[in-house]
């Protein structure tokens, strides 16, 4: 199944290898909010509030910007590291398999028209 742009980057900050920079995040918040010079409006703040914020700005500039060869190189490296490390996580082989699936649904087909 095809991920849009949005999904692979919600997808990556989901990534066990984001959780401990996750928690420091807390970590660092929660210190910030307990100084009394802290705005008492963003007492809820959190790393989810933040990666909420991050999503609304992400999904503003990519259908508000136009698409430049930048965007789509460094989306498309991420749908590739996100879909191997999804095979990562089931098979032994993973780049293999992915090379394989991608031969298969790049397979010219053999389509014959009754004449």
């Amino acid at each position: 199944m095809r991920k849009s742009k949005m999904e692979v980057l919600t997808s990556i900050s989901s990534l066990p290898d984001c959780q401990g920079s996750m928690e420091e995040l807390d970590t660092a918040l929660l210190e910030l909010r307990s100084s009394p010079c802290f705005p008492q409006g963003l007492r809820h703040l959190s790393s989810t509030t933040l990666a909420r914020a991050r999503d609304f700005i992400l999904k503003q500039l990519v259908y508000a910007l136009p698409l430049r060869y930048m965007h789509l190189s460094v989306l498309l490296t991420a749908a590739v590291e996100t879909d191997l490390n999804d095979l990562g996580r089931t098979k032994i082989d993973s780049l293999s398999v992915y090379l394989e699936n991608l031969m298969l649904k790049n397979k010219p087909m053999d389509l014959q028209y009754c004449t």
